[in-house]
């Protein structure tokens, strides 16, 4: 087999990864979601280090499994996907507190909505739920739009949930409070759009590895596991 027909590869920020309705899922093969806060620290000051050089930060390599030219499946890099989409979705939660608070409350509202599109999902029209471009494998998948892409706390509270839903919810935690010290001052939607928009999404670079079948993409996660390691 020729290598272009086992791989592809390329230099893509995250709003590369999200965009053109590109979806991704995540194997039942591949383990829950389990960052915890000393990776959500690192991510937040490398963030805030992008965000005063201006310069780019090197995420990483994710390798996909490509089913079609629209929808892949993740087999390195859901934790890295998953945590900045939460963090995504700490930004769209306070974009909707603000204008709630009347702060430029019509165009807040826009912002939070167009952001929530381009980034996260597009709301389904009949039940009005977010419908991911990230699917989580099975244990997390119900709990990421049912709970966490609504910003609705779980019944019951965090005591009750499975470790990887704990984790989710947490992280969403460190972001909304990271994100609410950042933007408390100003109170400003159009900054915090910007950082979204300018910082995370077109500075985060990923190097993204396209493979067409399940057995060639473990065999390149294999190989960059071992030269990373």
């Amino acid at each position: 087999m020729a290598r272009s027909a086992l791989l592809n590869t390329d230099t893509e920020d995250l709003k590369e990864l999200l965009s053109n309705g590109k979806s991704y899922s995540v194997p039942a093969s591949q383990r829950d979601y389990s960052w915890k806060q000393e990776h959500w620290e690192d991510l937040w000051e490398d963030l805030k280090t992008v965000e005063q050089t201006r310069e780019d930060h090197y995420m990483g390599a994710v390798v996909l499994e490509s089913q079609d030219r629209k929808h892949f499946r993740i087999i390195d890099g859901q934790q890295r996907l998953a945590t900045l989409s939460t963090l995504i979705l700490a930004c769209v939660d306070y974009l909707e507190e603000i204008a709630k608070a009347g702060v430029d409350s019509e165009k807040n509202r826009e912002r939070a909505r167009l952001l929530e599109s381009s980034y996260l999902g597009a709301k389904d029209p009949s039940s009005l739920r977010v419908v991911s471009k990230l699917k989580l494998k099975a244990n997390d998948d119900a709990f990421f739009p049912l709970n966490l892409a609504q910003r609705k706390a779980p019944v019951g509270g965090v005591r009750l949930l499975r470790d990887s839903e704990r984790q989710l919810w947490e992280c969403f935690a460190f972001f909304q409070s990271k994100v609410r010290d950042r933007f408390r001052a100003e109170r400003d939607g159009e900054e915090i759009a910007n950082f979204v928009g300018q910082v995370v999404a077109e500075r985060l670079v990923f190097i993204t590895v396209r493979v067409p079948d399940q057995l060639s993409a473990y065999t390149v996660f294999g190989v960059f596991r071992k030269l990373c390691g």
